[in-house]
């Protein structure tokens, strides 16, 4: 059930919804819930650009999305992980643990930076993002692309556009100094 035009739900379908969410661990949700609950509700996320000099330019680390991603499909992309309500711990260590060893698939010798705070909708609903960015200079990348961050391509996700330049700011600012 999705937009406007289906009628809302009855007590009772409201109760089952209710007692089915109930029998679910916290952590790692189905995805046919997890679509609806993130079309429902504001989804905390980290988002991490990894960000390189290279022969004097900025390059910015992108992954492409499967071809049957239900928002993005076969789109570039940075890194990014919802933050799951298993993740408590000291800081962000279990979220970016997450993305390291399923997307970056390297340790980066380099802790995060954070970039900002963001508060926005994107294709699967409205998201508040911690920003942060990530030094691989010098890392060997086993996947993704590295693209120049001056040249962003067209089929990048839209809503990253802004952060990634707000990040590759940063990053240019620290390299200076």
């Amino acid at each position: 059930m999705s937009g406007s035009s289906a009628s809302a739900p009855s007590e009772q379908e409201i109760s089952l919804a209710a007692t089915v969410l109930r029998r679910l661990e916290p952590g790692f949700l189905p995805v046919e819930l997890f679509l609806e609950i993130t079309r429902l509700c504001a989804m905390p996320i980290i988002e991490l650009v990894p960000l390189r000099k290279h022969n004097g330019q900025t390059e910015v680390l992108l992954f492409r999305r499967a071809a049957d991603d239900p928002n993005w499909p076969n789109a570039l992309h940075t890194p990014g992980t919802v933050v799951r309500a298993t993740d408590v711990s000291d800081g962000f260590s279990v979220p970016l643990s997450r993305l390291y060893s399923e997307e970056l698939l390297t340790q980066p010798e380099n802790e995060p930076v954070f970039v900002d705070v963001k508060l926005h909708r994107s294709n699967r609903g409205t998201e508040f993002a911690a920003v942060l960015y990530v030094d691989l200079t010098g890392t060997v990348a086993p996947t993704g692309e590295w693209r120049p961050s001056e040249q962003l391509p067209e089929d990048l996700v839209a809503s990253q556009r802004t952060f990634i330049d707000k990040a590759v700011e940063l990053f240019e600012k620290e390299q200076q100094s």
